[in-house]
C-alpha cells in the first residue's frame, strides 16, 4: 500500500462503499466500523474500500506538535490484512489540504472511486478547513442522506474507545487497558539491528529494534513482557523501552531479550507485541544491581507466561499476530 497522489488514483469500475478516515491504531471502534462496512457492502452488492491518508493530517499541519501515532503506515497495513477490504492510501498534500469539501467528494470519492455510500466516524471532517461533514456528503451522493452511515462512539465498559484514550493509557503505563481498547497487543514493526552490546556483557543479550517511524508513540518507559515475532512465530520476551539511565543514555530505544533463544537475527524484520507491564524504568547504582533486577524481570515474565492453563488462552495468549 504505497501512498498515491490524487492524480494517480486507480479508477474503480465497480461501485464502492467507502470508509473514510485516518484509522490510527485500528482499534475496537474502527473495527466495529469496518465490520459494519463489510456487512453493508455485501448486502448492497458494493465493493468495500477504506480510504486513509499519509502522512496523518495532524502531522501535516502541526508537524512535531501533533500527537504521536499508535500505528505507522506499515503497521496499519499489517493489521488491515485480515479484513476483506480494498485499502487506498492517499498522500496528504497541500492540494488535498486546501481542496473544497464538495470538490473532494465529487472529484475523488464519486468520480475516481465510484462511491455510492460512505461510512464515517461520528466526528470525522474532511476538506479545506475541515468544513466537510455528513450532511454535505448526503447532499452530493446519489443516495442522499441514506447513503451516509455515521457510526456512534464505541464504548467498552463505559469508556469511549478512541486513539487519544489509548495514547493516554500507554503513556500512563496502563498497557493492559490500552490493549483492551485496541483489541490486540500494542505493536511495533522494525528491523533488528546491532546495539552497543551492553545486554550481552550483562549476560542477557538483546535484539535492538530499529523502529519504522520517529512519530510512533513509545509507551511509558519501562520493562514489559511480550512476544518477538520472527517469520510468523511468536517468541516470549522481556522488552525494555527507554533511555537506559543506568548508562546515562539519552536516546530512547526498544530492546528485547528473547527467552531461550540463541539464533542470529540481525537484519531481520521483526514484530514486537507488548502484553503486560512489569515495572517502570529505573536507574541503578551499578551494573551488578541492574543484572540482579534483570534476572528478577525474567523470572516474573516466565511466571506470567506459565500461568495459562493447558488448553486455555491466557490474557497474554489471546491475541494472534494478525489480529
Amino acid at each position: 500500500m504505497i501512498p498515491r497522489d490524487i492524480r494517480d488514483i486507480p479508477s474503480q469500475e465497480k461501485p464502492t462503499l467507502l470508509a473514510l478516515g485516518n484509522f490510527d491504531g485500528v482499534h475496537l471502534g474502527h473495527q466495529h466500523l469496518l465490520s459494519s462496512l463489510v456487512q453493508k457492502a455485501k448486502v448492497r452488492g458494493l465493493t468495500p474500500m477504506l480510504v486513509t491518508f499519509e502522512p496523518h493530517p495532524a502531522h501535516f499541519f502541526l508537524k512535531d506538535k501533533a500527537p504521536a501515532l499508535l500505528t505507522t503506515l506499515g503497521e496499519k497495513i499489517e493489521i488491515l490484512k485480515k479484513w476483506p477490504i480494498e485499502t487506498l492510501c492517499l498522500r496528504f498534500t497541500d492540494e488535498i489540504a486546501h481542496m473544497e469539501p464538495d470538490d473532494f467528494v465529487r472529484n475523488i470519492l464519486i468520480q475516481s472511486l465510484n462511491c455510492r455510500e460512505v461510512f464515517l466516524g461520528h466526528d470525522h471532517r474532511y476538506g479545506k478547513g475541515a468544513q466537510g461533514d455528513a450532511p454535505l456528503l448526503g447532499k452530493l451522493l446519489s443516495g442522499g442522506e441514506a447513503a451516509v452511515h455515521l457510526t456512534p462512539p464505541y464504548l467498552l465498559q463505559g469508556e469511549i474507545v478512541s486513539s487519544s484514550a489509548i495514547r493516554g493509557h500507554l503513556q500512563a503505563g496502563r498497557l493492559e487497558r490500552a490493549n483492551e481498547l485496541l483489541g490486540r497487543p500494542y505493536l511495533f514493526l522494525g528491523t533488528v539491528e546491532t546495539g552497543e552490546g551492553r545486554g550481552k556483557k550483562l549476560g542477557f543479550p538483546t535484539a535492538n529494534l530499529r523502529l519504522e517511524s520517529p512519530v510512533k508513540l513509545l509507551p511509558q518507559f519501562g520493562v514489559y513482557g511480550g512476544y518477538v515475532n520472527l517469520e510468523g512465530v511468536d517468541h516470549p520476551a522481556v522488552i525494555n523501552i527507554g533511555i537506559r539511565p543506568t548508562f546515562d543514555s539519552q536516546i530512547a530505544k526498544l530492546e528485547a531479550h528473547v527467552l531461550d533463544f540463541k539464533a542470529d537475527i540481525y537484519g531481520q524484520k521483526a514484530g514486537v507485541k507488548l502484553l503486560f507491564h512489569l515495572r517502570k524504568e529505573e536507574k541503578f547504582a551499578n551494573s551488578s544491581d541492574l543484572r540482579r533486577q534483570i534476572q528478577r524481570d525474567l523470572e516474573a515474565c516466565r511466571t506470567r507466561f506459565s500461568k495459562a492453563e493447558p488448553g486455555k488462552k491466557s490474557a497474554e495468549q489471546k491475541f494472534s499476530f494478525n489480529d
